[in-house]
């Protein structure tokens, strides 16, 4: 649950908004609902932390606004990086991402590097500010009022995942056989900053990319690990750097998404419109206009139904619970007639979303458990016999598999540790890795430690 009481507002007293929830619209007074995320990503703070002029300069292109989302490896390519997943190279050399890479070995990764070693400097000061907020840009091709949340660009968010990938790859260039230490655990910082930023904001596509980001820096960290690339004092860096960033609450995204929706009502109900006029693709539903505030009842009912899953343990039921609450949507929908179909059409299903974000926040909870095992081997000279010897908060915090809502896995074999979580099956498979985490099929577990043998990644 987002916590209750006021943020420190920035904007004009008529347009402070109760913190988290998104302003329920009363079809009288038309509510800024673009202040209201702005709000919400600034939290109070001050324009010196804001990042967003430095994005601007790192990433020029994001002054026209008319751009759309690039992809990230349009993204990459644009910003001239090169490494394993940002050039073509064949399948071998991605399965060895994250690792060292030599320059003599690859010379066009090397080029990219010297070009792109500015940007990467300038990336790590704007990672370190709090947040970032752009001068909003609007993509409207073909849909009325352009200043609407559903028309928002968010195109840097490509470039941000890009540059994460990119600044993880640079920090295992190898020269002699073995990366800089502090270049691994800075490329982590700067990761977890992006993704923190990105977390901020209340909307879907930028929850995403926070998913992404921060999966790819634990992957970056948990490789070094199990190479053996950080000295302990590089290790004590790294955890303290994980406990750092904690995570937004999921809920945020859905009441971005109802904002979504109450700023796409206003302007239906004022200019009495189709869900159509607003999204051409929904013109199976007819001409009726909408029904605006008996819509905007059904959000808040709809949010009220997700609160009640969200406030529950994970397990995986609850994606199918999410599913049930959008099936209802289109159910009403299919049967109003074309009155009730805005929720059905623009909320977004983020069931999938919320089942990554599990995932994303195991495999946080189980590199930083890994670095505490490492900080008891380096300080008793023995692996625990059980995690309850580790720090108490560490183990308050961390001790719990996020997929299952049960302890991770944790013994000794011969003497050496397995953790593991049970993966998203919720089934203890014995400790068989499986990097898809039992995704595409049931089976398997996801192992922090050992190290997985080749061919189990």
């Amino acid at each position: 649950m987002f916590c209750a009481g006021l943020l420190v507002l920035l904007l004009a007293p008529q347009d402070r908004f109760p913190a988290g929830d998104a302003p329920f619209p009363d079809f009288k007074k038309q509510v800024d609902y673009l202040a209201w995320v702005e709000q919400t990503v600034r939290g109070g703070l001050k324009e010196d932390q804001n990042a967003g002029p430095l994005y601007e300069k790192l990433f020029p292109n994001l002054g026209a606004s008319d751009i759309g989302a690039a992809s990230a490896t349009d993204a990459a390519e644009t910003l001239g990086f090169c490494g394993f997943h940002t050039c073509p190279v064949d399948e071998t050399e991605k399965d060895r991402w994250p690792g060292p890479w030599k320059p003599a070995e690859h010379p066009a990764w090397e080029r990219a590097c010297e070009k792109t070693r500015p940007l990467m400097l300038e990336l790590e000061k704007a990672a370190r500010k709090p947040y970032y907020w752009l001068k909003p840009r609007f993509v409207a091709e073909g849909r009325i009022a352009d200043r609407m949340l559903l028309n928002l660009s968010l195109a840097e968010l490509s470039y941000f995942r890009a540059s994460v990938r990119g600044v993880i790859e640079q920090s295992w260039r190898s020269p002699e056989g073995k990366p800089d230490p502090r270049a691994l655990v800075v490329a982590c910082e700067t990761g977890l900053g992006v993704a923190a930023q990105c977390g901020r904001y209340p909307l879907a596509v930028p929850r995403l990319v926070s998913i992404a980001c921060r999966a790819i820096v634990y992957e970056h960290a948990l490789a070094a690990l199990r190479r053996d690339a950080l000295s302990q004092a590089d290790r004590t860096r790294l955890a303290a750097l994980l406990d750092q960033y904690p995570e937004q609450p999921f809920r945020l995204v859905y009441e971005g998404e109802a904002a979504n929706t109450y700023d796409a009502l206003q302007v239906l109900n004022e200019r009495r419109l189709t869900i159509a006029d607003l999204v051409p693709e929904a013109r199976q539903f007819g001409p009726q206009a909408v029904d605006a505030p008996r819509e905007a009842a059904r959000v808040r009912q709809f949010l009220k139904e997700i609160d009640d899953v969200l406030a529950r343990p994970y397990t995986p039921a609850a994606k199918d619970m999410l599913a049930g609450c959008h099936d209802k949507l289109k159910q009403e929908a299919a049967a109003s007639g074309g009155r009730a179909v805005t929720a059905a059409v623009l909320l977004a299903e983020l069931q999938r979303a919320y089942q990554l974000e599990q995932r994303v926040r195991c495999l946080a909870a189980g590199t930083r458990l890994t670095l505490a095992l490492l900080a008891h081997r380096d300080r008793t000279g023995k692996w625990p016999a059980a995690l309850d010897e580790l720090p108490e908060e560490v183990v308050k915090r961390c001790g719990t598999d996020p997929l299952c809502n049960r302890p991770f896995v944790y013994r000794l074999v011969d003497g050496e540790p397995m953790l593991y979580s049970v993966a998203q099956d919720c089934n203890d498979d014995g400790g068989k890795h499986d990097s898809k985490w039992a995704d595409k099929q049931p089976g398997g577990d996801y192992v922090f430690w050992p190290p997985p043998k080749p061919g189990e990644r």
